[in-house]
């Protein structure tokens, strides 16, 4: 392996030289694992002093999978300590740097920043992160690199440790939509150890053929959007028409509200989850070996809502969730996984809201703007509220748990949304964008 001069993986596996299948559909390609995806031939540590060194007793089906097709694990990579933050800044092992604009010292996204930068940096083939809020897609923008959150309970979550259940997703960091697309169709797979495994019988949707419809959301249009994602929306959408495909305006209102429905909820399962970290039964119980400042915040945050004086935030943030799967489903000309199609909701897709048809996928920037340099970076989330404020285009999509690709583009990156089990569709107008894009 190359010399990592960007902190990008923090254990390497010594024993990654052979293949377990060569001749598997993965055979000579290798892959790091976010640090809180397990490999018991390394520390899953998920970047915190209170897991430092702990190496898990078995390997995660994700792992075990990419293994078992011939792909080899070279190591696993730094994040933002149990998955919260957007920068990977927030880690026991020390903050990734962005392989995109070294020797400069600009973020490289969070929190699988590790993942995102491991692959840029071509240490890796691709790399497994996890998508809890847009936590592959917004690093892999700002990295240059193709990230793929695959539709919730595809890709078994068995090995990956919790953050917030609800949405934690394991995604696909890669050079290519290609690559993406086989790591994907190796680990698309049911797994009875997944509770949130989706059943067979709503998986292995086709891709719908173009012409396709593309609706662009007017409530991700914000006005903190930059010029260079505005510029890349714009060639994606252009280059999308030239080649016979329809563009429409849509509007989700209930988008507009996901931001804060989404920190509701996350802070307050991830508080239930991280309880369990008590030095009895996982972690240190030393001094120095406690939760860094970010992850206090959120847990503090997720305990004030799940008291009895905040019951009433939790259940407003469930209803605003339960509003924007309603309302993308009527957008979405196909059927979510757990809807049947009758004709009404045919009819509903179809003429509305706003959209004038039913869309096929859903085109949005990923990022407001390139990464920024780590102080400028430290100078704006000094009031951290600013800092959430940048996951407000990746949030919908791990709400309403959809499959979702950002495309690299100068810098920044375009997310391409389907509806809840076209991952098959997702991925092949990536590649029709990827195409755009390097012409």
């Amino acid at each position: 392996m190359a010399s990592d001069k960007f902190n990008s993986i923090v254990h390497v596996l010594a024993q990654a030289a052979r293949p377990l299948s060569p001749t598997g559909v993965l055979s000579g390609k290798t892959f790091a694992a976010k640090a809180n995806i397990a490999t018991s031939r390394a520390p899953v540590d998920c970047a915190s002093r209170v897991l430092d060194s702990y190496t898990g007793p078995f390997t995660s089906t994700a792992v075990r999978l990419l293994e078992q097709a011939g792909a080899v694990c070279i190591g696993t990579t730094n994040m933002d300590e149990f998955g919260m933050g957007s920068a990977s800044t927030h880690s026991s092992h020390g903050a990734v740097v962005n392989p995109q604009y070294y020797p400069a010292n600009h973020v490289a996204g969070g929190s699988s920043g590790g993942s995102a930068a491991c692959v840029a940096a071509g240490l890796a083939d691709f790399a497994l992160g996890t998508d809890t809020g847009g936590s592959v897609r917004q690093p892999a923008a700002w990295c240059g690199v193709v990230g793929f959150k695959p539709t919730y309970g595809s890709i078994s979550r068995f090995g990956v440790v919790a953050y917030a259940q609800s949405l934690d997703t394991v995604g696909i960091l890669a050079r290519s939509v290609r690559t993406t697309r086989d790591v994907f169709g190796v680990l698309d797979k049911w797994d009875d150890n997944d509770v949130t495994a989706l059943p067979l019988s709503v998986r292995g949707r086709k891709a719908k053929e173009g012409p396709w419809v593309v609706g662009v959301p007017e409530q991700m249009l914000l006005g903190e959007v930059g010029p260079e994602a505005l510029e890349a929306l714009e060639l994606a959408l252009v280059g999308l028409k030239k080649l016979g495909h329809k563009i429409v305006p849509v509007s989700i209102p209930a988008l507009s509200r996901s931001l804060s429905a989404y920190y509701t909820l996350a802070t307050a399962e991830a508080a239930s989850n991280l309880a369990r970290y008590d030095g009895v039964r996982y972690g240190e119980n030393e001094k120095g070996h406690s939760f860094g400042v970010e992850v206090r915040r959120r847990v503090l945050s997720g305990t004030y809502t799940l008291s009895s004086e905040s019951g009433s935030h939790y259940k407003h943030a469930t209803l605003v969730r339960e509003k924007l799967v309603e309302e993308l489903n009527c957008v979405f000309a196909s059927a979510h996984s757990f809807v049947g199609v009758g004709e009404k909701h045919k009819d509903v897709a179809r003429n509305g809201p706003d959209s004038g048809s039913g869309v096929d996928v859903l085109l949005a920037p990923t990022v407001l703007g390139r990464a920024p340099e780590r102080d400028v970076y430290d100078q704006i989330t000094r009031n951290f509220i600013e800092g959430y404020a940048g996951d407000v285009l990746t949030v919908p999509a791990s709400l309403a748990g959809l499959p979702t690709v950002s495309v690299p583009f100068n810098g920044v990156g375009i997310q391409v949304m389907a509806q809840h089990g076209d991952d098959a569709t997702a991925l092949s107008v990536s590649e029709a964008v990827e195409t755009i894009f390097a012409q």
